[in-house]
């Protein structure tokens, strides 16, 4: 269900539904927690508190090279990530690259 949440585009009805007793009784995997949080935050116009959503874009080699929208205290963000079980955000923009760049190289011909 969380999935769900996460990739879809009503982030308004994101929002509300993340804010009722029903959600937060359930145990949800603390990345996907992580990556809604910040998802509705930069939907509110402020920004993410564990660098967990990025853009992407490629560099001179044609390699993707991912950087994250904009982080609140950004000087404490590896804190943040630690207390909440995620690695550090040095370590997740190696793995969200080496995703983006797994997908260019395998990508199917259309």
């Amino acid at each position: 269900f969380i999935e769900l949440l996460i990739h879809t585009t009503d982030m308004k009805y994101v929002s509300e539904l993340s804010n009722t007793p029903a959600f937060k009784e359930v145990d949800y995997d603390k990345t996907d927690l992580a990556i809604l949080k910040d998802r509705v935050l930069l939907f509110k116009g402020k920004k993410q508190c564990f660098g967990m959503v990025v853009t992407a874009k490629k560099d001179e080699n044609g390699k993707f090279v991912t950087k994250p929208l904009p982080i609140r205290d950004e000087k404490n963000v590896d804190k943040r990530r630690k207390e909440h079980g995620l690695p550090p955000l040095a370590d997740y923009i190696k793995v969200t690259e080496g995703t983006f760049n797994k997908f260019l190289k395998n990508k199917p011909k259309v």
